[in-house]
């Protein structure tokens, strides 16, 4: 049981290093920083765990460009109602982006604007 454990986190100890240096879609680290730049807050919402989802975007030197980081085990539908809290948003007022159904279903749930991508 201790070697499964220790393969797991060397597993995703090499998971998260090559994630971190692979090449990003043309123009993204712009796009975010410009919508910084512009007071919009941007929100990391994924099923990937959320300490080794915060490694990744620290190792990129992106974690200013994020007001939060939101990974799993918590639900994409709680990462929004989380923001609400947060920021005090209304539903209304959050346009959530997405690459999957899991996306979609979390951002009707809650009533907030989706964008598809991919």
């Amino acid at each position: 049981m201790t070697e499964d454990i220790e393969l797991s986190r060397k597993y995703s100890l090499m998971c998260e290093e090559r994630i971190s240096k692979a090449m990003e879609t043309k123009d993204a680290e712009k796009t975010l920083y410009k919508l910084t730049t512009m007071g919009i807050k941007l929100i990391v919402s994924s099923a990937t765990p959320e300490k080794a989802l915060t490694n990744i975007i620290n190792k990129r030197g992106l974690s200013r460009v994020f007001d939060r980081i939101y990974g799993s085990p918590t639900s994409k539908e709680e990462h929004i109602k989380s923001v609400i809290d947060t920021f005090q948003y209304n539903s209304s007022e959050i346009l959530y982006v997405g690459d999957s159904e899991d996306d979609k279903r979390a951002a009707s749930r809650v009533d907030c604007h989706f964008f598809a991508i991919g």
